[in-house]
């Protein structure tokens, strides 16, 4: 029988009756709620446990949360104890707090140089295999979370930033690496829920920019550039405009304008599983940021598709279950967008 640890204090914690363990590719922090109305196990675990203490969530002997106790929420009469324990993984931190930084300056330092001195307060490690060339300038916007920053960041290369069991950061891209497992009908897909929709997209896209007129720049090179994109599927008249987030030229715009309706295409197509089980057939837990294959007979999917969001659930009503969302691969590939000049910043 597949179990959930809470490793908190120097003490292991089992025996949860219900839980909901989150990884997401959509979110940079994991996060966990385990509960128990066991009123042993209550008497047991209280002493153990306040908030802010470090702690990891293990799936089968598998790590999969490292970081804090966000929250504890305990109940009991004579006859019924409840005890539910929250948190995230260590880079909820960043999701909350501000960036501190002497000079809120960056130059000519890496993403991975600029998030690691963003992160060491926090005790985080960065990890990245892209780390691409140093920015000119980088400077923090007053008031901005540290999350906010590196996300800029990671935006102009392209990357994703996501936790990893460990609670440390990754920067990374959609991978295609297969998890080693596929979804089948009539085999371990004992739900499935299909949301498709058009709300997001549109038939035109329109990226436009200023490019900066000076003493060598001006006239029609001075005159705003643009590119353009379509989606072919929307057949009604739907128009979108977007102010380019940097200066560019119609070719990067038309990039631009092709990622954004590429990447819409792709998020625009969402398909949530339900599986016994917190493994999969190679033995592994399920696992984000994987490719898995679909075979569904019944919504007519038969792709290679990314799990974007993996969640461990534990209930009386349906026992021990995985679920998943799965996404187009296309829903995060990003495009990188062109550094500005170092005399205007970044951004």
């Amino acid at each position: 029988m597949s179990s959930v640890a809470l490793s908190i204090n120097g003490k292991i914690l089992k025996g949860w009756s219900d839980v909901n363990v989150t990884r997401s590719m959509q979110t940079i922090s994991g996060s966990f709620s385990l509960s128990t109305v066991d009123s042993k196990l209550f008497e047991t675990f209280t002493p153990h446990i306040s908030n802010g203490d470090k702690c990891q969530v293990s799936v089968d002997g598998t790590p999969v949360i490292t970081g804090y106790v966000d929250q504890i929420d305990a109940f009991y009469t004579a006859n019924d104890h409840t005890l539910t324990v929250s948190g995230r993984d260590k880079t909820g931190d960043l999701v909350d707090c501000s960036v501190i930084h002497s000079s809120g300056e960056f130059k000519n330092r890496t993403v991975k140089q600029i998030a690691q001195t963003l992160c060491q307060p926090f005790g985080i490690t960065v990890k990245t295999d892209y780390d691409g060339k140093a920015f000119k300038v980088f400077r923090i916007e007053p008031g901005e979370t540290v999350f906010d920053a590196i996300e800029r960041m990671c935006r102009q290369l392209a990357l994703l930033p996501i936790s990893t069991p460990e609670g440390d950061l990754l920067l990374t891209r959609v991978s295609t690496t297969p998890s080693g497992a596929s979804l089948k009908t009539g085999g371990n897909i004992k739900s499935a829920s299909l949301a498709y929709t058009h709300k997001d997209r549109f038939s035109n896209y329109t990226v436009k920019g200023q490019q900066p007129g000076n003493d060598s720049v001006f006239g029609k090179a001075a005159a705003t550039p643009m590119g353009k994109a379509q989606d072919a599927d929307i057949k009604r008249h739907r128009p979108f405009l977007l102010l380019a987030e940097q200066p560019g030229d119609g070719l990067t715009f038309t990039d631009r304008a092709q990622w954004e309706a590429n990447v819409r295409r792709g998020r625009s197509k969402a398909i949530r599983y339900v599986v016994p089980g917190w493994k999969h057939t190679g033995g592994k837990v399920w696992k984000e940021n994987t490719i898995v294959s679909i075979q569904d007979d019944v919504l007519g999917v038969r792709e290679r598709w990314t799990i974007a969001d993996v969640v461990f659930a534990l209930n009386d009503q349906s026992g021990h279950t995985t679920n998943l969302t799965v996404m187009p691969p296309e829903s995060f590939k990003l495009l990188p967008i062109p550094e500005a000049t170092q005399d205007e910043g970044i951004f």
